[in-house]
């Protein structure tokens, strides 16, 4: 099965820690971006084999489309693939575009996974990273949300400026308050050139002290594992059943499609192409060939190898050996089970029924593990 990713660059106003290419709503027509991804979607048809069984629409900020912009790409996409009967379907939203009305049309319209940005429910830390809802908007919009889905992924960021043990509870309570059946929770990065960064580099704002962030990420632990949901990734957390399918299929190596400007695909095999990251630029592509659309590379042997070994650690499951083995070779399997050995002895890594796995008390330090087994 492969995935389809329909990136909507767009946003009202880019939060300060996003480094993720978007730009603001007036840069281009609505219409003009509508007729190139449908456009893109329409060329690039052939380059999925597969039927489909994820398609997401992220960005930026998809909910800044009106449900009929929606139902367009959803149309299009039917007409040019073959989607499963019981594909998942997910849209993120930002918490200040939704509305019952809103919510029951992406319904109507084949939706079935809603994605929120939530981050927090304290409005100083909302500010402090830009976001443009308020709590009392976020606890509207995750009302409206969970009696219109049955299926619910709500996001939040430990580590913002401001942010304590106390009021990082309240945020996690909050949401699971809610009782979505999906979490997903991320430590506040600071990507060189985002306002964030400059903020702090200019002292205005100081980075979370590791300890803290360690200890809000062992709550999260504790408040999740008391919801009865299942850490399924680093980051990620669901209720049995409701592990996201999408991104799941990034973490296993599965191929996907990536639309609009700088979204990515990947061939399951050794062929990665990035979409050029200017909308102005994208809009205006009118080919009957793809080469204006992307760039792309072939990962080495060794390549594919670290890739594997890193996304599949970042799943509770881990990495399956035998299908290692039956994907890299026999000598590449004892190779990785040899730097295992010592880390497996001191408890970092796990060996159980023929997955190798990271302990829960790596979790928080797995790139350091990682990277030990390349």
């Amino acid at each position: 099965m492969a995935g389809l990713y329909i990136h909507v660059p767009i946003c009202r106003r880019k939060c300060l820690y996003c480094d993720f290419y978007s730009c603001g709503e007036d840069v281009v027509a609505t219409s003009a971006l509508m007729n190139a991804l449908t456009r893109e979607i329409e060329l690039r048809k052939k380059e999925v084999t597969e039927a489909i069984d994820t398609l997401y629409i992220g960005g930026g900020t998809p909910s800044l489309l009106s449900a009929s912009d929606i139902n367009r790409l959803l149309t299009t996409a039917y007409d040019s693939f073959e989607i499963s009967a019981n594909a998942e379907i997910t849209m993120e939203v930002n918490p200040d575009d939704i509305s019952h009305s809103y919510a029951n049309d992406l319904k109507r319209i084949g939706i079935n996974r809603i994605s929120a940005g939530i981050q927090s429910l304290n409005d100083s830390e909302l500010r402090a990273v830009g976001r443009r809802h308020d709590a009392s908007g976020a606890i509207k919009a995750m009302e409206i949300l969970r009696t219109t889905f049955d299926n619910c992924s709500f996001d939040l960021i430990f580590g913002l400026p401001g942010q304590t043990l106390s009021s990082w509870k309240h945020s996690v309570k909050g949401v699971l308050d809610f009782s979505p059946q999906h979490l997903s929770a991320y430590s506040l990065m600071y990507e060189p050139g985002t306002p964030l960064s400059a903020l702090r580099d200019a002292g205005r704002i100081r980075e979370m002290e590791e300890e803290l962030s360690v200890e809000m990420f062992t709550t999260l632990i504790g408040q999740t594992d008391k919801a009865g949901m299942i850490q399924h990734e680093i980051s990620n957390f669901s209720l049995p059943g409701y592990e996201s399918r999408h991104n799941s299929s990034y973490w296993k190596g599965k191929p996907y499609l990536g639309i609009g400007p700088s979204a990515h695909s990947f061939d399951g095999k050794n062929t990665r192409r990035w979409n050029i990251s200017d909308i102005k630029q994208y809009v205006k592509i009118e080919t009957e060939t793809t080469e204006a659309l992307y760039q792309e590379e072939y990962l080495s042997d060794v390549e594919r190898i670290e890739e594997y070994i890193m996304t599949r650690l970042r799943m509770k499951a881990g990495i399956p050996l035998q299908e290692f083995a039956q994907l890299f070779g026999t000598q590449q399997s004892e190779r990785l089970l040899n730097k295992a050995a010592r880390m497996i002895n001191n408890g970092e890594l796990l060996l159980s029924e023929n997955h190798l796995a990271l302990s829960r008390e790596t979790i928080l330090t797995s790139d350091a593990v990682i990277v030990r087994l390349f």
